[in-house]
């Protein structure tokens, strides 16, 4: 209980993402709120993403306010279904035309249906699968084919 009410100190190095490029999708909630908070708070500018772009903006300026004065900041970009091809490729050509980078992608956005198998539909099934694993796919192959392939990056997958 005392360790909960000491301040948070970070394992890494202060200022080891200052200059970095990140995404975090699914971002503004939750795990990806975490992790985006973390790496702006070791420099990295965060784009957050997800389907509710109003949520996201409330967010990034909650965790922005909460940040120390320093390089790292959180910003929203475009909404995005992680369904969407379509909408991947905007998201990842928006953040490299206005940043010239991507070099951290932290696979986040997920879902499912909390239920017994007999009681998911199969399009139930079908929305769990395209948003956790093809959803997955779709932002590591754009990551990777419109930034990292040339210019190299690192990708997580958490959920």
């Amino acid at each position: 209980i005392e360790m909960a009410t000491q301040p948070w100190k970070s394992c890494f190095r202060d200022e080891l993402f200052i200059g970095k490029v990140a995404l975090v999708t699914g971002g503004g909630t939750g795990i990806g709120r975490s992790i985006a908070t973390e790496l702006a708070s070791l420099g990295a500018t965060v784009v957050i993403a997800s389907r509710n772009v109003e949520k996201c903006e409330k967010a990034a300026a909650e965790m922005n306010a909460s940040l120390q004065k320093g390089p790292g900041k959180v910003v929203v970009g475009p909404s995005v279904s992680i369904r969407s091809e379509e909408e991947i490729q905007n998201l990842i050509s928006h953040i490299v035309e206005t940043y010239e980078s991507l070099d951290l992608l932290v696979n986040n956005a997920g879902g499912q249906f909390v239920s017994p198998a007999e009681d998911l539909s199969a399009r139930g099934f079908a929305a769990v699968v395209d948003t956790n694993l093809k959803g997955t796919f779709l932002v590591c192959r754009e990551a990777y084919t419109q930034y990292m392939c040339d210019h190299g990056g690192s990708i997580g997958k958490f959920r």
